[in-house]
């Protein structure tokens, strides 16, 4: 277990610029970087997401009806809000049947 004292005291309060002849302190970051890489950054209070929309290339008809099925979290993301609308929104059965036309 890491122990956050070790890592001030070895690491003399500098967390970037490691010495990479000072094995405890690169040890104690590559700790803290372990535990800490599922959290994140933007807002720590929300889990860790990836963004789950297809990339440019991607055929979208490919992608699933569902967030959920998309990834195997089970929790709510806040980037799930927007993938629905845009694969939806770029289904030509949806643009269909809205009477979208073409640019």
């Amino acid at each position: 277990m890491i122990n956050l004292k070790s890592a001030k005291t070895s690491c003399n309060g500098n967390y970037v610029d490691i010495d990479a002849s000072n094995y405890q302190c690169s040890s104690d970051v590559d700790a803290i970087d372990e535990l800490t890489s599922n959290i994140n950054s933007l807002q720590i209070l929300e889990p860790l997401c990836s963004n789950g929309i297809p990339k440019p290339n991607e055929d979208v008809e490919s992608v699933r009806r569902s967030p959920s099925e998309k990834s195997s979290n089970v929790h709510w993301c806040r980037s799930y809000n927007h993938i629905l609308c845009y694969v939806w929104a770029n289904n030509k059965g949806v643009q269909e049947a809205l009477g979208v036309r073409p640019w």
